[in-house]
C-alpha cells in the first residue's frame, strides 16, 4: 500500500476517533494480515450506489443489472447507511448507474464531508452542467473520475453509446475552468480497456492532457459473468494485441504529455502468465463493502453490480454489525481464502488486486 495513503488515512482516523481511530486502523491492517472468518476491526470503507439508472448504453455493460429496480436511494436512506459507519474514512458514491442523476447526490456528499470522510465518484460526465459542476466543487469532493474509454468521437461514441464526445469534452472543460485553481476535487480520466479502444490509447492521453487533467486510470474489463462469448466479443484476449508493447508506448507517450498513468493490477494483465491470474489478492470481504441502491449488501464494487447473485442481507431492515459477521460473509471469505473460490470470483478483474497482498 501506497504509505502517502496510510498517512493519509491515520489522519482522517485521528480526527474523526482519535486514540480510538488509530486503534481500529491497526485492527484492520491486522485483519488484512491474516484475513480471519471473522473480523473485529470496524469497516473504514465503504461504496454506496446511489442509483442504477444509467443515460448512456455503454457495449463494456450489461443491462440485466438494471433490471431489477427503477428506485434511486434518498437522502434518509443514504444517512441511514452512514451513521452505521462510525470509523468511516473513506466512501464512494457510485455503482452500476450513473451517480448524477440522483437529485439528492450534492446533499450526500455534503453531508460526509461535514463528518471529515473521504467521497469520491465516477461518472460519465455527460450531465455536467455548469451549475451541477459549481455545486459538486463547492460540496467539498475530494475526487471525480470521469469514465472516457476514447480519444476520438468515433471511438468514444462506438463505446458509450448514446454519449456525445463533444459534449463530454465541452461539460469537463467547463467543470475544469469552475474549479479553476483549487486543489480539490482531484479530477482523473477513466478507461475501461476492450478491444475497441486498445488502439486508441494514444489519443485518449492526448485528450486528457488537453483537457487539463493530469492523471488517467486504465482497467481491466469486467465480463459480468457472461463468459466466453461475450468476452471475445468485447474484451481484449491475449490473441488480439500484446499489451506489454501497447503499456509500454503508452506510457512513454504519457511521460512526454506529462500525465500519470496507472494501469489497474497491472502487475497480473500485462505480461504475467495465467498462473498469476490464478493467484487470490483480493481482500476486499476484510475491510470494505458495497452497499446497493436497495440498501443490500454485497462482497464488492464488481459482485454488487447484481446482489441477486450474492448479498449477505439488508442494511435497512438490520444492523450492519450483524449482518458483517453473519455466517454467510464469514463463509465466503473462507471460501475466497480456500483452494476452490467462490465462483462469482473466478475471471474476475480484482480477484488478483489486493491491498496488501
Amino acid at each position: 500500500m501506497d504509505f502517502r495513503k496510510i498517512l493519509n488515512y491515520s489522519r482522517i482516523s485521528f480526527l474523526r476517533n482519535g486514540a480510538l481511530g488509530l486503534l481500529n486502523l491497526f485492527h484492520t491492517f491486522f485483519s488484512l494480515k491474516f484475513e480471519p472468518a471473522r473480523v473485529y476491526s470496524k469497516i473504514t470503507s465503504i461504496i454506496v450506489e446511489p442509483t442504477i439508472r444509467c443515460n448512456l448504453d455503454c457495449i463494456t455493460c450489461s443491462k440485466d443489472i438494471r433490471s431489477r429496480t427503477e428506485k434511486d436511494m434518498t437522502f434518509s436512506e443514504f444517512k441511514k447507511i452512514v451513521d452505521q459507519f462510525p470509523y468511516l474514512i473513506k466512501i464512494a458514491i457510485q455503482g452500476v448507474g450513473e451517480p448524477t442523476l440522483n437529485k439528492d447526490l450534492v446533499k450526500m456528499i455534503s453531508y460526509v464531508k461535514k463528518k471529515g470522510i473521504y467521497v469520491y465518484l465516477n461518472t460519465n460526465g455527460t450531465l455536467l452542467t455548469p451549475s451541477l459542476s459549481k455545486r459538486l466543487i463547492s460540496s467539498g469532493l475530494d475526487l471525480i473520475r470521469l469514465s472516457m474509454d476514447g480519444g476520438t468521437p468515433e471511438i468514444y461514441e462506438k463505446i458509450r453509446r448514446g454519449g456525445s464526445f463533444r459534449k463530454f469534452c465541452q461539460n469537463v472543460k467547463e467543470f475544469m475552468k469552475i474549479k479553476g485553481e483549487n486543489s480539490i476535487p482531484e479530477v482523473w480520466t477513466w478507461l475501461v480497456l476492450n478491444r475497441f479502444n486498445v488502439n486508441d490509447l494514444k489519443n485518449a492521453v492526448e485528450m486528457t492532457s488537453k483537457l487539463n487533467i493530469r492523471k488517467m486510470v486504465i482497467q481491466k474489463m469486467h465480463t459480468w459473468g457472461k463468459g466466453r462469448e461475450f468476452a471475445e466479443m468485447v474484451d481484449v484476449g491475449k490473441d488480439y494485441v500484446d499489451l506489454n508493447i501497447v503499456k509500454v508506448q503508452i506510457d512513454d507517450f504519457a511521460k512526454e504529455e506529462g500525465i500519470d498513468v496507472t494501469w489497474l493490477s497491472s502487475n497480473v494483465w500485462v505480461g504475467k502468465g495465467d498462473e498469476d491470474l490464478r493467484l487470490r489478492r483480493c481482500q476486499e470481504p476484510w475491510y470494505t463493502t458495497y452497499i446497493t441502491v436497495e440498501g443490500l449488501v454485497t462482497p464488492c464494487c464488481v459482485q454488487g453490480t447484481d446482489p441477486r447473485v450474492i448479498n449477505f442481507g439488508n442494511i435497512f431492515r438490520g444492523n450492519f454489525n450483524k449482518i458483517w459477521n453473519n455466517q454467510e460473509y464469514r463463509e465466503f471469505r473462507k471460501s475466497l481464502k480456500s483452494e476452490a473460490p467462490p465462483k462469482i470470483c473466478v475471471n474476475c478483474p480484482g480477484y488478483s488486486q489486493g491491498v496488501l497482498k
